[in-house]
């Protein structure tokens, strides 16, 4: 028999799994991060077996993967992304077909559709645990590709677009990382929608799939490219870019071209699993040394904020692009101004802060300072059809230390009705 000293987290998550020799003095090692409290524990375990460490390694992990092969038990499946997931164009005739599958077995289906508009990687890795890891997930389509262009550095070879690229590179790694370590680990699939784009060039999505092939072939994870599947179509003749996208952009699907993705989706997973239902890499090393371990998203409603800000609920403003709001997108509520000079006092630590706001024709600006120095101004004012969620950049670079940053109201939108201005739902930390 071999005995194994494994380390789990103050989640009750493995951390890590070592074989060890009896001896009367026993030396052994575990490199930790700088997350470990008294809340960690150390168990050991005693095998017999033909791989013990694999075993060992795997103690209190279930996997998606068996509910995701298994058509008799209970599926949960998370679409995690920004507009292209949120409008439901491929979601929803996917989900049919996982549930008309489903119920054939007498075995449930649930679907949860966890797409924000306007959005990328970088505000995803603030709501995986609210919008994705609580739902303990089974299967999670993850879809910023096209968001994610903006802050990929967008192929440039400099300094900046590098370092752009590396922090892109590490929210997804960051995603990967937490979804792996769950105690129920879900399949993690990758999912790139269409762009129509010049001839014989690539898409900006396709760009962006190119820039995170290392990393998902480092961890294993598969990509469905759409995008691809899409042109192949079109180079046959018998479809044209209007079956896929809508005719005023070129990004959004039609509902052709949603069912169309969903079938050749769920055809995939069906007839093709052994390329797309994999269970997880374990014992990978870090793909790349920039990490983001506990990214904090905090409610603005925990700011100072003197008497001209309301905490205002949201959920009967129109969304961006063409999709009612469902739920409230700030259950705790949205602190806004409409009244010049009106302020906001937010202390934090961490080195880069951003803010979940809305914005569209309702949005209002605001200058800031932080620690005592004016830094910049917030604009949430676009010229379009309706108010959507969306990440803004306040400060990048600080010190790694307590900070203070205060917003004042400059140009308030005199056209918003029902108390939106500038306003913010939370604020984003990184430590």
């Amino acid at each position: 028999a071999d005995i194994y000293l494994a380390l789990y987290n103050d989640k009750d998550a493995l951390v890590s799994a070592k074989k060890v020799s009896v001896s009367d003095n026993l030396d052994v090692t575990f490199t930790v991060s700088d997350e470990m409290n008294s809340a960690w524990t150390l168990k050991y375990y005693v095998w017999d077996g033909m791989n013990p460490y694999t075993e060992a390694k795997a103690i209190n992990k279930t996997y998606g993967y068996d509910n995701v092969v298994d058509q008799t038990k209970d599926l949960t499946v998370v679409y995690f992304g920004d507009s292209q997931t949120q409008g439901k164009a491929f979601t929803a005739p996917l989900d049919n077909s996982f549930e008309l599958q489903r119920s054939i077995n007498n075995a449930s289906y649930t679907g949860i559709n966890s797409g924000v508009g306007g959005t990328s990687s970088q505000l995803g890795i603030y709501r995986l645990d609210s919008d994705v890891i609580a739902h303990n997930p089974d299967l999670v389509f993850v879809e910023f590709y096209p968001n994610d262009w903006n802050i990929s550095g967008q192929g440039k070879d400099t300094a900046a677009a590098n370092a752009e690229l590396a922090k892109l590179i590490s929210y997804h790694e960051n995603i990967i990382k937490r979804l792996t370590a769950l105690d129920h680990v879900p399949v993690i699939i990758y999912m790139n929608p269409m762009e129509q784009s010049a001839e014989g060039e690539d898409s900006y999505n396709t760009q962006v799939v190119k820039m995170l092939s290392g990393l998902l072939s480092h961890y294993d994870i598969p990509t469905m490219d759409f995008d691809a599947y899409a042109r192949s179509l079109i180079a046959t003749g018998e479809y044209t870019w209007d079956d896929f996208r809508i005719a005023s952009n070129n990004v959004h699907f039609t509902s052709k071209g949603g069912q169309i993705c969903a079938d050749w989706m769920y055809d995939l997973l069906v007839n093709h699993s052994a390329d797309y239902v994999k269970m997880p890499k374990f014992g990978a090393a870090d793909f790349q040394s920039i990490t983001y371990a506990a990214p904090k998203l905090v409610p603005a409603v925990y700011a100072h904020c003197d008497a001209n800000w309301k905490n205002i609920a949201v959920d009967t403003i129109t969304e961006g692009y063409w999709y009612p709001v469902s739920e409230n997108p700030f259950p705790q509520g949205y602190m806004a101004s409409n009244v010049t000079g009106s302020e906001m006092t937010f202390k934090f630590s961490g080195t880069s802060l951003y803010i979940f706001t809305l914005i569209g024709p309702k949005g209002g600006k605001a200058e800031y300072e932080i620690d005592g120095v004016y830094s910049g101004t917030v604009d949430t004012y676009t010229a379009s059809s309706g108010m959507y969620k969306m990440s803004k950049t306040v400060k990048t670079g600080l010190e790694n230390k307590e900070h203070t940053v205060t917003f004042k109201v400059v140009e308030p939108n005199t056209n918003a009705s029902g108390d939106i201005s500038f306003g913010v739902g939370y604020f984003m930390v990184e430590e």
